[in-house]
Parts: C-alpha cells; sequence; structure tokens
C-alpha cells in the first residue's frame, strides 16, 4: 500500500486557496500526506484521516521542512508545493524502482506545466533536456559533478527518508529558501545515486501567486498574487558571494558535519561541497543553464508580457514536436498516467475561479 511506503510533505505560507485545492486532489490518492504551514493564521477546514497538519507560524522554510520529516516514520517521502500535483501512478513506479535499486537515494520522472484561463487548461512538456538525466557515477565526487552539470533538481523526487532528513538536517537553521533544493541534491549526491525515469511525474502551475525575495531584501513583484514577506521564497542571485556570508559558511559547515557517518575526511567532506557549487555556479553562467528560479521567474515575466494567443502557439508546437520525437507521447507512457492527468485536470477546472487570474 502506498501509505505505508510513503508521506507527502506539503510546505505553504499564507496561500490557503492553493492548499484547498491540493488537498482536494491529494484526498483522492491513496497517499499519506504531511501540511507544514508557516502561515500567521491556521487552515479553516476539517480534514481526514489520511492528512496531518502543523501550524508553525513564521517559521523558516528549510526548519519546517525538517521539523516534519523527523516525525516521519515511512521509509520514503516527498514533497510537493502546493500549487502542484504529484502523479499517483509515478510514485508507485518511483518506489518500486528503490526496492529494486538500493544504491538509489532518490527517483523522479517527467514534468509538465499547465495554465488555465476561461476554464481551458494548456499544458507543455517541462525540463525536457533531462529526459535522460541520470546520477550514477562510482565515486561520491563523480555523482556530484553529474548532479550538478547538467543541474536538474531532485526536490520533488521520492526519497529515502533517512537520507532526506540529512539534507534538510544541513539548511534546518539558513533562512534562503533556494539552499534548500541545492543541499537536496548535494546530499543525495553523498550518499547514492539518482534517476529520472520515463514516467509521468508531476503537473506544475505556470501561475505564479508568489513574490521572491533575493539576498539583499529586494521584492520581485510579478503579479497581483505577490505576497511579501514569506519565509518559503527567500532566493539567492549570487551563489559565489552568498557562499562567503557568515549563512554561506554556516551552509557548509553544516554540510560537512551531517556527511561525516560516511566521509571522514575533511578534505573530502570539503571538496564535496566545492565541487557541487563549483560545478553549479559554472553550468548557470549562462542564460540556457540559467538557476531554475530565476529562470522560472523570467519565463513568468514574458507570460505576461506577451499575448496569451502568442504562448498558446507556442505551447501547441512545443507539445506537438516532442510527442512526434518521442513516439509513446510526453509523458504519457501508460493509460494510467493519462487518468491521472485527468483527475488533475478536474481538479484545476473546479478551483478555476477560487484560484486562477
Amino acid at each position: 500500500m502506498l501509505n505505508e511506503q510513503l508521506t507527502i510533505i506539503i510546505p505553504t505560507h499564507e496561500r490557503h486557496s492553493l492548499l484547498l485545492r491540493a488537498i482536494d486532489y491529494y484526498t483522492n490518492l491513496n497517499v499519506h500526506v504531511i501540511i507544514v504551514d508557516s502561515s500567521v493564521n491556521k487552515l479553516k477546514r476539517i480534514l481526514t484521516s489520511k492528512f496531518q497538519y502543523i501550524h508553525m507560524p513564521g517559521e523558516d522554510f528549510g526548519s519546517k521542512i525538517y521539523h516534519v520529516l523527523s516525525q516521519v516514520t515511512t521509509k520514503y517521502s516527498c514533497l510537493s508545493a502546493d500549487d502542484d500535483f504529484l502523479s499517483e501512478s509515478g510514485l508507485i513506479k518511483g518506489i518500486d524502482f528503490l526496492e529494486e535499486n538500493d544504491d538509489y537515494v532518490s527517483v523522479q520522472g517527467r514534468y509538465i506545466n499547465f495554465d488555465f484561463k476561461n476554464y481551458k487548461i494548456t499544458s507543455a512538456p517541462m525540463y525536457t533536456k533531462a529526459l535522460h538525466y541520470l546520477v550514477d557515477g562510482k565515486s561520491r565526487l563523480e555523482r556530484v559533478k553529474q548532479a550538478f552539470n547538467p543541474y536538474m533538481h531532485h526536490m520533488y523526487s521520492v526519497h529515502r527518508t533517512e537520507v532526506l532528513i540529512k539534507s534538510l538536517l544541513v539548511v534546518s537553521t539558513i533562512k534562503v529558501a533556494s539552499t534548500v533544493e541545492l543541499s537536496v541534491a548535494l546530499v543525495g549526491a553523498a550518499y547514492g545515486k539518482h534517476k529520472l525515469l520515463p514516467k509521468f511525474w508531476m503537473a506544475r502551475d505556470t501561475n505564479v501567486y508568489t513574490s521572491t525575495i533575493n539576498e539583499e531584501g529586494q521584492v520581485d513583484k510579478i503579479n497581483s498574487y505577490s505576497i511579501e514577506n514569506n519565509p518559503d521564497t527567500l532566493i539567492v542571485n549570487n551563489w559565489a558571494g552568498y557562499l562567503q556570508t557568515a549563512e554561506g559558511e554556516l551552509f557548509k559547515k553544516n554540510y560537512c558535519s551531517v556527511i561525516s557517518d560516511i566521509v571522514k575526511d575533511k578534505a573530502e567532506q570539503n571538496a564535496l561541497f566545492d565541487t557541487g557549487f563549483l560545478t553549479y555556479i559554472a553550468g548557470t553562467s549562462n542564460l540556457k543553464n540559467i538557476d531554475p528560479i530565476t529562470k522560472f521567474n523570467l519565463k513568468n515575466n514574458i507570460k505576461i508580457l506577451l499575448p496569451n494567443y502568442f504562448l498558446n502557439v507556442y505551447r501547441l508546437i512545443k507539445s506537438r514536436y516532442f510527442r512526434f520525437k518521442h513516439p509513446l507521447g510526453y509523458p504519457w507512457s501508460e493509460m494510467y498516467s493519462a487518468k491521472d492527468w485527468e483527475q488533475m485536470k478536474n481538479v484545476i477546472l473546479k478551483y478555476h475561479d477560487k484560484i486562477g487570474p
């Protein structure tokens, strides 16, 4: 049973309308879900027994996820944003893969993004350059290099809980939210391998509901749904500079301490951290491999400026191109994944007037 093997964790902050949509979707899945909410006010909704709700007002992103993970008892864990949807069939395939491959610590699959306007849903493939993403080096240093060049986030993968806990322990005292994503990949690569399966994994909302705040405290207001002072969206634009700050040094110190159970040599601990970030910074120094958070914001700025007609034409061309290139379709590999997407679309349409612009 999936709910006996896996715990899904949904962190949220001042986005209860989106959270209610996610709750509606996951209610129909055979999964156990923990919601950790740093909003000022509690969610006003009675939840079924498959949901556990933890209210931690004002808590930092990494800290609140670590707090929840430390209570998880299932073998596997998976994070999900409150505005996205994980595929149940994908999760099952992911767990099956990890059960059969002890040297892998995490696994994920294929992503799509979706937009909804005027009761119409459009979708397009995401992360298409990472279709064959694989971190399978024999040494820890090899795996760290593979994880960050080309970079593909491990954030929403199914993880072995014991390893994901270590990833969040590293950043549990760090305020910058974007360190969580990189810590998950950096720690995971030290403990084992990672793979992207040819299975439908997640649908991600292209609409932006929250602003991001850089390390200098500057708020980037994307649209009228932006929320300032959100601990979930404090990001770094200049990693080289950030790593020289007191918090950046603490990040490295925490990492070296956490992996010391398997990496005894301090020189190797430092080398893994430094190599990961040097590789990441080098890979994000051009537009093609730009920081995923910055790239996401850039795409949404373009989305706001361009007429919706041109965006729909672009998505249609892109979707058809990848379906032609991959005969089985993208990302639908079987009837179960297409069924999952239909279930997601029903929930998206149901909440159209309650959420969407």
